[in-house]
C-alpha cells in the first residue's frame, strides 16, 4: 500500500534572516516524529517556500535550502514576480502541490507561516490528528496580548463575520492548518480570483478538529500586516461570503428615509394644527439633506465594494505569477527518516 505523503507550505516575505533556522527546527521536529516507530510514516516530505516579492535575499537562501538540502525532506521554492499577498502565496503552494506533485487524497497539507510565529512543535499535533480521521485540523491562537486596538478588532470581525456568512470560524484562527489531500481537491474547485481562505477553509464543511495554541515571537524582522492590511482583508473576506451588508444598508435606507420624511410630515402637519405658523426652520432642512445624504453614501460604499468585486472576477487575472521555481536536486529514499538517531533531535 502507497504512504501518505506531507506537504508543509510556507509564505516567506522578507524572512532571509530567520528561514534557515526555520527549516532547521521544522527538520528538527520531523526527525522527533518520526524516529518513534509507532508514529505512521509517510511516502514523501517535503518543504515548499513560496517567495512572495521580498526586498532582501530570501529567494537565494530558499535557491541555496533546496540545493543542499539532505535526503529527510525535500524542499521546493516558488518566486514571485513582485509581491501578491500571503493568501495568493498560499493558494499558489496549494496549486503547486496538487497540480507539480500530485497530492492523493490521502496525503496531508500543512500550512505555516515562516517567521517562526507559528510553531513548527504543533505539527505532530496536526498529524496525529489526521491519523484520526480528521480532514481539516484548524490551529486556533490563544494569544490575548498585542495592541488592543488589534484585539478588539479581530474580536468584532469574526463576530460579524460568523453572523454574516453563517458559518463558525473560531476568533483566532490562523492560516496555521492540516489538512487532507481530499479537502485540498475540494478547495481547488474554487474558481475565485482572490481568495478568503480562513472563510472557504470552513464553508467546505469537512469534519475540523480545534487544538489551541500560543504564538511565538518573530525570528527576524518586523510584521508586514498594518493596520490597513488587516482591515482590508476583513472587508474582502465579509464581501466575499455575504451579500447581506449591500440588502441591509439599502433597505434600512430606505425604512429611515420614509421614516424620516414621514415624521416630518406629521411635525409639521402638528405645528399647523396648533396655530403655530407653518415655517420650516433651516437647522431642520440641513439635518434632512445631511443625514440622507450621508446615509445613501454608506449604502452606495457598500455597494462600490461588491462591484468592485465582480469587476475584479470577471477580468479572470490570475491570483499571482511564479518568475522562478527551485526543486531539490534528489528526494529523500523511503528509508531515510529511519536513519535518524535520537539523540540528533534534542535542541
Amino acid at each position: 500500500m502507497t504512504k501518505a505523503n506531507v506537504f508543509i507550505i510556507c509564505p516567506c516575505f522578507n524572512e532571509a534572516g530567520g528561514l534557515e533556522t526555520f527549516v532547521k527546527d521544522v527538520r528538527e521536529v520531523f526527525c522527533g516524529w518520526f524516529s518513534n516507530p509507532e508514529n505512521v510514516q509517510p511516502g514523501r516530505l517535503s518543504l515548499v517556500l513560496v517567495e512572495d516579492g521580498s526586498r532582501d535575499e530570501t529567494w537565494k537562501v530558499i535557491s541555496n535550502l533546496a540545493s543542499h538540502a539532505d535526503g529527510d525532506i525535500s524542499i521546493h521554492g516558488l518566486k514571485f514576480s513582485r509581491n501578491f499577498g500571503h493568501q495568493a502565496a498560499i493558494c499558489a503552494g496549494l496549486d503547486y502541490v496538487h497540480s507539480d506533485m500530485q497530492s492523493k487524497p490521502e496525503d496531508t497539507v500543512v500550512i505555516l507561516d515562516s517567521d517562526g510565529q507559528h510553531p513548527p512543535e504543533f505539527i505532530p499535533q496536526l498529524l496525529a490528528a489526521r491519523e484520526k480521521g480528521f480532514h481539516h485540523v484548524q490551529m486556533v491562537r490563544q494569544d490575548q496580548g498585542g495592541p488592543l486596538l488589534k484585539r478588539i478588532t479581530s474580536r468584532w470581525f469574526y463576530q460579524i463575520f460568523n453572523k454574516l456568512s453563517g458559518l463558525n470560524v473560531p476568533q483566532g484562527s490562523a492560516d496555521f492548518r492540516a489538512f487532507s489531500g481530499k479537502f485540498l481537491s475540494e478547495y481547488l474547485r474554487f474558481e475565485e480570483t482572490n481568495k478568503f481562505n480562513r472563510g472557504i477553509f470552513h464553508w467546505l464543511g469537512f469534519d475540523t478538529h480545534y487544538i489551541p495554541y500560543q504564538p511565538a515571537e518573530r525570528q527576524t524582522g518586523t510584521s508586514s500586516y498594518s493596520f490597513l492590511k488587516m482591515l482590508r482583508l476583513a472587508a474582502r473576506g465579509i464581501t466575499y461570503f455575504s451579500s447581506r451588508p449591500l440588502v441591509v444598508t439599502i433597505l434600512a435606507n430606505t425604512i429611515f428615509g420614509f421614516l424620516l420624511i414621514g415624521a416630518y410630515g406629521i411635525y409639521e402637519i402638528a405645528r399647523w394644527a396648533s396655530g403655530t405658523p407653518f415655517v420650516a426652520g433651516w437647522p431642520t432642512i440641513v439635518f434632512v439633506v445631511t443625514l440622507w445624504g450621508a446615509l445613501n453614501s454608506l449604502g452606495q460604499l457598500l455597494l462600490a465594494l461588491y462591484v468592485a468585486r465582480i469587476f475584479d472576477e470577471v477580468k479572470r487575472r490570475p491570483s499571482y505569477i511564479v518568475q522562478e521555481q527551485v526543486k531539490p536536486s534528489r528526494e529523500r529514499s523511503s528509508t531515510s527518516l529511519f536513519k535518524v538517531e535520537p539523540q540528533s533531535v534534542n535542541r
